[in-house]
């Protein structure tokens, strides 16, 4: 709960700065590493994780770990990051192993930022702060111990490391998308007392279409975040 509220307040601020955040705060995979590598990588209670949940690297086995290439997209934060969490489709014997349902398996591997290469190409005209640039590793080895999958065993037992992944990340989506529209209503709020439509002598805010409109944005956005809000407290939220 305390997580969305930051989220919220952050998108209010800067959309690309709530973005980065809250794309580093989704690992739950954290949970499930070993007490050995989690405090490899959170020795610094401020390092800061990119991340991407595409499944666009080959993880081939090899003994003690795996050999990790490939290149994936949109990787938000990844000039910033200390350590990268990618997610990879593992391959033996040269082709992709299967789980059980028969879908191939698939696992993240977690290194160090001069393990990957930024490619700069985020050239774009909205949240161009976030950095999602592509990131490539080529024939890179990952111990065992700094890999994880969904359905691995929770080494730490808190219920909350428990809520299934996506029901952690979704919120949070929620949530910015709340504080960037309150930033709008706000900023036409300072818009509409200051400024006077052409071909009219009437202020912005005194015109009744807009009063009509930005009564409607309000009433959409607080049902919204109740909406929000109460949904996680009745999943168990706290």
């Amino acid at each position: 709960m305390e997580g969305l509220e930051v989220f919220e307040e952050l998108a209010r601020a800067d959309a690309s700065i709530a973005w980065c955040v809250w794309n580093g705060n989704t690992h739950w995979i954290a949970a499930q590493l070993s007490p050995k590598a989690a405090r490899t990588i959170h020795v610094d209670p401020d390092v800061i994780t990119a991340n991407s949940t595409r499944a666009s690297g080959q993880a081939q086995v090899v003994p003690g770990g795996y050999r990790v290439n490939g290149r994936w997209s949109l990787v938000s934060g990844c000039e910033l990051g200390t350590w990268m969490v990618l997610l990879c489709v593992i391959h033996e014997d040269g082709k992709p192993r299967l789980t059980p349902a028969g879908s191939p398996e698939t696992r993240f591997v977690l290194l160090p930022s001069e393990s990957y290469q930024i490619i700069d190409n985020w050239n774009v005209g909205g949240l161009r702060g976030t950095g999602s640039h592509d990131a490539a590793l080529r024939d890179v080895f990952v111990p065992n111990s700094f890999a994880a999958g969904f359905f691995d065993p929770h080494v730490l037992p808190e219920p909350r490391y428990r809520i299934p992944p996506f029901s952690r990340v979704i919120p949070g989506l929620g949530a910015m998308a709340l504080g960037i529209a309150r930033t709008a209503i706000e900023t036409f709020n300072e818009i509409a007392g200051a400024k006077t439509p052409e071909r009219t002598t009437q202020m912005l805010c005194q015109n009744h279409g807009a009063q009509v409109r930005i009564s409607q944005a309000e009433s959409l956005v607080r049902s919204a975040r109740l909406f929000l809000f109460d949904s996680w407290i009745a999943c168990g939220g706290r």
